[in-house]
């Protein structure tokens, strides 16, 4: 189940570029949980919370995020960031901001796409219609089905 917060449509689209979304996506007790939202426009900076979230990772590279169009087929927006540190102990809040045309196969710096040639190159961050974000653990590691557990993506968009 998921929980959405929108403060840019009517009230700030005519007069501000940028609007804010938030999604929360509560924990089920397995290893991957996912969202959507709709969006239409060029994400600028994601915010991943972490804080409320209760997992039994036990390593600090064993999640990662996934970002996709969400369909029949779901394919990626950008390259999965991975090795991200869920541990309940660091309370990750993540920032991810985009930076087009900022970095060369530099996977990891920024959100990034590869070529077939398996060059890193910078994602632009435009999206449309259903966007899904999927929170993943490796390892046979869970997010824990309990009151409260939840993820907070916030999204920065144009």
């Amino acid at each position: 189940m998921t929980a959405e917060i929108d403060d840019g449509v009517g009230r700030y689209a005519s007069r501000s570029r940028i609007n804010r979304r938030v999604l929360d996506i509560e924990s089920d007790g397995s290893g991957s949980i996912s969202g959507t939202i709709d969006i239409n426009g060029k994400i600028s900076r994601i915010i991943l919370d972490m804080a409320a979230m209760d997992c039994t990772a036990t390593t600090n590279s064993q999640g990662s995020m996934a970002i996709s169009m969400d369909g029949a087929t779901e394919y990626p927006y950008c390259n999965t960031v991975s090795s991200l540190d869920f541990r309940n102990a660091t309370n990750l809040i993540g920032h991810f901001q985009i930076a087009e045309g900022a970095n060369t196969d530099t996977a990891g710096v920024h959100l990034t796409v590869t070529s077939p040639g398996s060059v890193a190159g910078s994602w632009n961050g435009a999206v449309c219609g259903r966007v899904k974000f999927t929170l993943a653990l490796g390892g046979s590691k869970v997010f824990t089905a309990s009151t409260g557990s939840k993820a907070r993506i916030v999204i920065l968009h144009e």
